[in-house]
């Protein structure tokens, strides 16, 4: 992720396309440079070898830096987490 978004900066992307397209960079992109298109991806018959990243979509893992839940490799879990919970109980607006 932090390639990804220096990358970002210094190519100046700023349209939610070119972000988007940007995390190809990161993912479908190495396997095309490095020709092992035939044993990577996501696809039945290859290995299940992935991140999970605590994100809705591309773009919001890139704008807030996500955090990894689990990293899966040959289909098995070498880690997993749970999400990040924050809680405030702090009234800002409450006068003392």
């Amino acid at each position: 992720m932090n390639i990804l978004d220096n990358g970002i900066h210094l190519a100046h992307y700023t349209h939610i396309d070119e972000i988007n397209k940007a995390f190809d960079l990161i993912t479908y992109n190495g396997a095309n440079i490095m020709r092992v298109n035939d044993e990577y991806g996501i696809e039945a018959g290859k290995p299940a070898n992935f991140i999970v990243l605590d994100a809705h979509d591309a773009y919001e893992a890139i704008r807030e830096r996500a955090e990894v839940l689990a990293s899966i490799r040959n289909g098995e879990y070498l880690f997993k987490r749970e999400p990040r919970k924050n809680e405030i109980e702090i009234d800002f607006l409450k006068q003392s």
